[in-house]
């Protein structure tokens, strides 16, 4: 009789129970699986904005592979470098043989550096207090393994063993040199 006096309640107080279901939507007692996706519109956008995010990570993974890159690049251009500047050069030095200039004497020695400048200005490597020698006259460099000699314009030239250069000369040990009225002479290690 319980049952039966509840469906009268009911009855009573919904009177289309029976043909309509119950009084509540059945929509809000289902859980859906995705919530956030409710329409097509809504799972495009999810699948963009995933799609954006995969995008972004890519993005950042490439520019630290970039950096990394560059960073070893460099380590490798220092080692190299750092590697060149350990392989040694042939020590060397240039010999005064005759000069007409008092302040400087036969038989002085002038250091070689990788770039040697010789002239009349007190600014070059090897400075020669001569009258007929330029003030920037001459230039001495350490290339591809050799000595190079070349003129820097000089209005008397540079003479190696006699002969005006025109060009980057290769010099060796032993040849003569000629700047103004001095001459220096080659010598290796």
């Amino acid at each position: 009789m319980r049952a039966s006096l509840r469906g009268r309640y009911l009855l009573r107080r919904c009177p289309g129970y029976l043909r309509r279901g119950p009084p509540y939507p059945r929509s809000t007692t289902r859980q859906r699986k995705y919530p956030a996706a409710r329409s097509p519109g809504d799972r495009v956008r999810l699948a963009m904005d995933i799609l954006l995010l995969a995008l972004r990570l890519l993005l950042v993974i490439l520019l630290y592979v970039f950096l990394v890159m560059v960073l070893l690049m460099l380590w490798r251009d220092l080692r190299q470098a750092t590697a060149s500047r350990e392989t040694a050069r042939p020590g060397g030095r240039l010999v005064v043989l005759h000069t007409e200039d008092k302040a400087l004497a036969v038989g002085i020695a002038f250091p070689l550096q990788p770039v040697t400048s010789i002239g009349r200005s007190p600014s070059n490597t090897i400075f020669i207090p001569d009258a007929y020698a330029s003030a920037r006259h001459a230039l001495l460099t350490w290339r591809e393994g050799q000595w190079w000699l070349e003129d820097q314009g000089s209005r008397n030239g540079t003479l190696l063993n006699g002969i005006r250069i025109s060009g980057p000369t290769v010099v060796s040990a032993g040849d003569i040199i000629g700047v103004g009225r001095t001459q220096l002479k080659l010598e290796l290690e």
